[in-house]
């Protein structure tokens, strides 16, 4: 009825949300009592105003009290009274629910059997709650992915939905339930007002999966308050193993949930401790190799949790074009320790034939490791060329050396070798394959050959413009240079010479020698990290048979001494047993020079090894080197200018260094201090310029960096007449991080820290029901007070007419009007 009554008089209900309502009249005076003896005192003139009628007493009191009712209704306009109606409206606050839905959730831990957890997990299994993937890819399936034992986000879920859920139903009695996923932003699921809600929420979360790559534990709280902004939020619950990979700062999220009163609750899911797991990390190949060389791929496996030793099966496979697996290439058996955490391996293979080789690299799945996501590597490759080298070897007298890299070189079926004995009468027929009887006098004949190997040669032999042919040659055409020493000319002798640039070594002086000669006495190579890592010394598939051979190889007798290395020399091999400038004496040695490679040997007796050991072994080694030497021909890398990246994929929000390499003198004073190359997108949309500095004074090398942080298809090209030369454009793939199993621990601390001084608590997952009662209700209730003046509505004038018109009729028929 009173509904009904404000209906009239408001035009409208009470609307939704408004929990009660209270209706009651007020007058619009200062003074109501006045106002009631007025009211008392007109009642009674009303009434005594009837006194003197000659009509029955009974209709005179009715008349009376008509007119009484008539002089109240006007006193009462006077007064001005108001019906005032008090409504409290409830708003219901929200409870925020996170499930993270980051790769790292889909790690199956073991658990202590009898613990909490390790019952909870009992129950999932029961339940048959446990078919959650561990990961959509091909990769994973191969390996075997359903497996019985649940994953984290499966016991998310089931804290949610099973026996233990009953925590959410309790609280969408009193609150809203918003349940989130996500793993580095918040992704709304669904507002929940009731049980029936929410259980279609709990159905849409069942379809979801864990594959994000990355985890912001703070930036998900920050999220979820800004989506609830201006509403009242209970708290937010956090169901994570906690692990940011990284995470943004937790104090302005702490700041956050202080100012809206609202705690954070945490749900640790996951093992504190180092799970068992095997993981295949930084696997690398060879960007170009020749037909038959060795091969390298090098990775790196991870091994956690373990208490013994462990031995896994790797195998190199060749990848097919639709990304599935193919032949076996190689394979290798791999001892792993427990007290080594990563382990490098190394497998080698030997391509018969030229093409573009896709990899993919595999571990034998382990029994009872954490996840099989790090089983496979894939994206792999190496580009084969089959090239014919052609060789110019100049010396100046037929040592040894001489005599059996010679005999070796033209055995080899990719070499074509032309030689050059200085020593030799005129009527010598030098040998090869490519007769010649004189050093190249022109460019192009110098451009004929793509390695000059100088022995221990007389530098005033060439003359100044073979010299410059042979600069020309190394620098401009990417034509590569080896020096082996000999005991009269090679390299002191060249010391003052132009052709000292090409050397990697600082040679000693020849008219004042500072270095004492080597004593002849035998030594051995010793091998660097970078020559142990070189093609030139990849004797056999195995790195361990590889160290065992150089060890075991004959011993030298002599060396050429030196000061020192140039800036950009790669040293393969030293002698430590004798140093110079506090550093070992440098044996073999890589450097550049412009778009060409050089090395120098201080070493002349290599031919002990062929003499002493069988071919092969010396024939690889030189052959490895002149293919080393090749490599800016062969694999076209011997632009004049060129612009290069260590990787065309790379990872998104990581800075990849740009290099830009000016390899001609006359360009290099062409270019500018600084370069612009412009970033552009698969779109074609120009994304932001990146500047290359110049990083040597007077050289003709630049670098920057650029960061892709998107993933997508980018290319890196200089606009037009940027450059004096034209440069091909680099292009780019850059694919978001997976760093989510670097670390596949669950981290409470991190949950912990999160929570600290925002009122909230951290739970185990078996105590989530706690939840229930923990969580505050912060719904707000609010009182609304409406009034609306009753004397200037038609109502009232409709009542004092009725009033009047009744009084008249009686009155008409008492005979008195």
């Amino acid at each position: 009825m009173m509904g009904k009554l404000i209906h009239l008089l408001w035009g409208g209900g009470t609307g939704p949300g408004r929990s009660a309502t209270s209706v009651h009249f007020s007058l619009g005076i200062s003074h109501p009592w006045l106002a009631v003896l007025g009211l008392v005192a007109i009642t009674v003139v009303g009434i005594w105003s009837y006194r003197a009628q000659s009509v029955v007493p009974k209709l005179r009191w009715i008349m009376g009290a008509l007119r009484g009712l008539v002089l109240l209704l006007v006193l009462l306009m006077f007064c001005r009274p108001m019906l005032v109606v008090s409504q409290t409206l409830r708003t219901r606050s929200v409870v925020a629910v996170w499930v993270d839905t980051s790769a790292s959730m889909s790690l199956r831990d073991r658990y202590p059997v009898g613990s909490p957890m390790h019952v909870m997990v009992q129950q999932v299994e029961m339940h048959g709650a446990t078919h959650v993937p561990t990961s959509p890819g091909p990769a994973v399936r191969q390996a075997g992915d359903f497996v019985r034992r649940p994953s984290r986000f499966a016991l998310a879920r089931w804290s949610l939905t099973g026996s233990a859920g009953h925590w959410l139903q309790r609280l969408v009695q009193r609150q809203e339930v918003a349940i989130f996923t996500g793993g580095s932003s918040p992704t709304l699921v669904g507002t929940a007002h009731n049980a029936k809600e929410l259980a279609g929420l709990m159905d849409r979360l069942a379809h979801k999966q864990p594959v994000h790559r990355s985890t912001d534990v703070p930036g998900i709280v920050a999220g979820i308050f800004q989506q609830l902004q201006g509403r009242p939020i209970g708290g937010i619950i956090l169901l994570t193993d906690g692990r940011s990979t990284p995470g943004g700062a937790i104090a302005p999220v702490q700041a956050l949930a202080r100012d809206h009163a609202s705690p954070i609750f945490g749900v640790a899911i996951g093992r504190r401790h180092q799970p068992f797991n095997v993981q295949l990390q930084q696997v690398q190949a060879p960007r170009h190799a020749f037909v038959q060389d060795p091969v390298a791929i090098r990775a790196a496996v991870r091994l956690s949790g373990a208490t013994q030793p462990l031995t896994v099966r790797l195998h190199l496979y060749r990848q097919n074009a639709n990304g599935s697996r193919g032949a076996v290439l190689a394979s290798k058996s791999v001892l792993l320790s427990p007290s080594q955490a990563v382990t490098p391996v190394q497998l080698v293979f030997h391509p018969n034939e030229p093409g573009h080789y896709q990899f993919m690299l595999g571990i034998t799945p382990v029994p009872g490791q954490l996840t099989r996501r790090g089983d496979v590597a894939s994206g792999i490759s190496t580009d084969v060329v089959q090239a014919k080298i052609k060789v110019l070897y100049v010396d100046g007298y037929p040592r040894w050396e001489y005599r059996y890299l010679k005999n070796d070189l033209l055995r080899e079926k990719t070499v074509q070798l032309s030689c050059l004995l200085l020593s030799a009468d005129n009527a010598f027929a030098q040998e090869g394959n490519l007769p010649i009887n004189r050093f190249p006098d022109t460019q192009k004949e110098m451009d004929r050959y793509d390695v000059l190997l100088l022995g221990d040669v007389d530098p005033d032999y060439f003359s100044a413009k073979q010299q410059d042919l042979i600069l020309h040659f190394v620098a401009r055409h990417g034509g590569g240079f080896g020096m082996i020493a000999g005991p009269y000319y090679a390299p002191n002798a060249y010391r003052s010479t132009p052709l000292a640039q090409l050397l990697p070594i600082v040679p000693d002086d020849a008219s004042n020698p500072a270095l004492q000669p080597p004593p002849n006495q035998p030594f051995e190579l010793h091998l660097t990290d970078a020559g142990r890592n070189s093609t030139v010394f990849q004797f056999f598939s195995s790195e361990k048979a590889n160290l065992k051979q150089v060890a075991n190889l004959p011993p030298l007798y002599w060396y050429q001494p030196v000061l020192g290395l140039q800036a950009s020399a790669t040293m393969l091999a030293d002698l430590p047993s004798r140093t110079i400038n506090g550093r070992p004496m440098p044996l073999l040695v890589l450097g550049r020079y412009g778009a060409g490679r050089t090395m120098f040997s201080a070493i002349a007796d290599t031919w002990r090894w062929r003499y002493y050991h069988d071919s092969p072994l010396y024939k690889s080694y030189w052959l490895e080197m002149v293919r080393l030497l090749d490599r800016s021909r062969a694999f076209g890398q011997a632009s004049s200018m060129s612009m290069t990246v260590p990787s065309r994929h790379v990872e998104a929000g990581l800075p990849v260094t740009v290099s830009l390499q000016v390899r001609d003198p006359i360009l290099q004073s062409q270019m500018p201090p600084q370069v612009r190359l412009n970033l552009v997108n698969a779109a074609g949309a120009i994304m932001e310029p990146v500047m290359l500095s110049r990083v040597d004074s007077g050289g003709g090398k630049y670098e920057g960096t650029v960061t892709l942080w998107r993933s997508g298809d980018y290319q890196l090209a200089a606009p037009a007449g940027e450059l004096p030369k034209s440069v091909p454009a680099i292009h780019l793939t850059a694919a978001l991080p997976n760093r989510e199993f670097a670390n596949p621990t669950a981290d409470p601390q991190g949950l912990t820290r999160l929570v600290a001084g925002t009122g909230g608590k951290l739970l185990p997952l078996p105590q989530a029901s706690q939840l229930a009662h923990l969580v505050p209700d912060r719904s707000v209730e609010t009182l609304l007070t409406q009034s609306r003046q009753m004397w200037n509505k038609p109502i009232a004038l409709l009542l004092v007419v009725l009033l009047l018109t009744v009084e008249w009729i009686l009155r008409k028929r008492s005979g008195l009007v």
